[in-house]
């Protein structure tokens, strides 16, 4: 019985050894010591290198020095308390790098690299002394925490996602904060600080809501390569740039304004979407759609810029009226404007989910210098079921634009069925009764139209032998109802 047993056991254990499971464990660091003393941990000392599924969490009062000649790779997750002594101090040339998640309630000392190639969560300090690197894949959290830049040269370089809700950036010297990644803005009225050179490069800063402020401290700041977003939730709370601590701040790139929770403006609200010392202009500016009758405007200012919700008499046209209509194999667009005075045409916008938008056709404005009303129609061949919207883009002979009311129309599916479908020689309606003097129509892929012809005696059936392979648009039309079908012919 003993010797089953033992045999039974060196099977078990082989079978451990042989698959290679491995169990995570629960790591305590104590005291103050290097991360190599294997007797600060417990229950034992796991390396250099935190295996996947492992926690350390680091005792309360617990200076944890990863030392000069070591460099330390995290793939479990790494908390550090909540408490003024608990922090993980980076040693001159050392490398923290990490895979998992790192939560810092307390501090870590940044004297050497941060590479954060996962989750980086930071509610209390990260002292930044030399580089802390955000990468493609990472994300940096900072949830009401800090990052400090400190003196003499210090930097912070974001590739991946980098969310401030809350935070503080800040720095002095030469410190800079490099964003190629997507900085996402604070939220219930808390500001992001950058303080230090703030170079902001090459990619996108998004305000996640109306109560998003941004403020650089910088002596320069280059935000000539961003795409900013910011967010308009009333008169009062809206996302904004502030720049009147800097000294030099250059922009360029796209500013994109959106509206939040329903919010509509009054004409002639302005927004101060950029405070104090500038050069340069926004590459575009993405506004909202706008009631008829209006238009926003941007005006740059010696040390301000400034969005306003203007009357659209400013343009030279005042938009009256804008619906559409399906039509049986075309969709009728109908405006009106008055007061058009130098005006150079309209862009007929559509889309399919009223975020992407496609230039359609466009109407060139007729030259008027009367007040009268001036109507305007458009033909659009779309014929894709479900729901569609419009809108219309006016642009002035000095470039200016403004935009029409977004309208909403919907072209019902079919209500038949094709069988089979490819085919061969003919093709079936299946499902829906069909009524007296229906047509059908087959239109090759090219306009053309190759058949006209009724459907006899309620013929469910339609001869397609004699069409060469490709694919074919059939249209069936009676006095109530359109359906447009597309089969393919073998």
């Amino acid at each position: 019985m003993l010797k089953k047993i033992y045999k039974t056991s060196c099977l078990l254990a082989s079978f451990f050894i042989m698959s290679g499971q491995i169990f995570a464990v629960n790591y305590t660091f104590t005291g103050s010591n290097n991360w190599t003393n294997p007797a600060a941990w417990s229950p034992s000392y796991p390396g250099t290198t935190l295996a996947a599924g492992d926690v350390l969490t680091l005792s309360p009062s617990t200076f944890c020095t990863i030392p000069i000649g070591t460099n330390i790779i995290n793939n479990g997750t790494i908390n550090v308390p909540a408490n003024i002594m608990a922090r993980i101090i980076v040693s001159s040339g050392q490398l923290l790098t990490n895979n998992g998640t790192i939560n810092v309630l307390g501090s870590i000392d940044n004297f050497g690299s941060i590479i954060n190639e996962n989750v980086l969560n930071v509610t209390g300090v990260i002292s930044n002394s030399n580089a802390l690197v955000n990468n493609s894949l990472g994300q940096i959290n900072l949830n009401g925490g800090t990052i400090n830049n400190e003196p003499p040269i210090s930097n912070i370089y974001n590739y991946g996602i980098f969310t401030n809700n809350n935070g503080n950036i800040s720095g002095v010297g030469t410190s800079s904060f490099f964003n190629e990644g997507n900085f996402i803005g604070s939220q219930n009225g808390q500001t992001l600080n950058f303080r230090g050179n703030g170079n902001i490069n090459n990619s996108v800063i998004t305000a996640l809501n109306e109560f998003s402020n941004f403020i650089f401290y910088g002596i320069s700041n280059n935000l000539s390569n961003q795409s900013i977003f910011l967010k308009f939730g009333s008169a009062l709370n809206y996302a904004k740039i502030d720049v009147s601590f800097a000294n030099a701040t250059t922009i360029g790139g796209p500013l994109n304004i959106e509206l939040v929770n329903g919010y509509e403006p009054l004409i002639n609200t302005s927004f101060t979407v950029l405070n104090g010392p500038y050069s340069g202009t926004f590459s575009t500016v993405n506004f909202p759609a706008t009631p008829i009758g209006t238009t926003w405007t941007i005006t740059y200012n010696v040390n301000n810029i400034v969005v306003t919700l203007s009357p659209q008499i400013a343009l030279g046209a005042i938009w009256k009226d804008f619906y559409g209509e399906l039509k049986d194999h075309t969709t009728m667009l109908n405006w009106s404007v008055e007061q058009q005075i130098n005006c150079e045409y309209f862009s007929i916008q559509r889309s399919n989910d009223v975020l992407n938008w496609a230039d359609v056709g466009k109407v060139y404005a007729i030259q008027s210098t009367q007040k009268n009303q001036i109507d305007y129609t458009f033909e659009d061949d779309y014929l894709q079921t479900g729901t569609i919207w419009y809108r219309l883009k006016l642009t002035d002979i000095d470039g200016s634009v403004s935009f029409s009311k977004t309208i909403e129309l919907n072209r019902k599916g079919s209500e038949f069925t094709l069988y089979p479908n490819p085919c061969t020689n003919e093709i079936s309606l299946l499902n829906a009764a069909l009524e007296l003097q229906t047509t059908y129509e087959i239109i090759d892929m090219m306009g053309v139209k190759l058949k006209n012809e009724y459907l006899l005696n309620n013929n469910r059936s339609i001869q397609v032998s004699d069409l060469k392979p490709g694919t074919y648009i059939l249209r069936l039309k009676n006095a109530n109802t359109l359906n447009v079908l597309t089969f393919v012919k073998n």
